[in-house]
């Protein structure tokens, strides 16, 4: 059973409600939704990393959310590898 602080009959209405919402206000609260996820994580890694640069969150973002392996396909080695071989 999923650990849930909405009674069960405002969660019956609250997907009834989005059940009747027109598909492209769905979709305007689903990209802020997506947002909200993308700030939270952004600010996550900020305070774990804080010494970190924009590039090297960014990274991390990308292998958080997709892997290490397409993190290094998309965004090459990460930051702190590349900083280190500078000498």
């Amino acid at each position: 059973m999923p650990l849930s602080d909405t009674p069960p009959d405002i969660e019956a209405m609250q997907i009834r409600l989005l059940r009747e919402m027109p598909i492209e206000r769905r979709l305007i609260i689903l990209s802020r939704w997506i947002q909200t996820v993308r700030t939270m994580t952004f600010e996550g890694l900020r305070e774990r990393y804080p010494a970190a640069s924009e590039a090297e969150l960014r990274w991390r973002f990308v292998a958080l959310h997709y892997g290490a392996d397409l993190a290094i396909k998309a965004l090459g080695p990460p930051p702190w590898e590349e900083d280190a071989s500078d000498g």
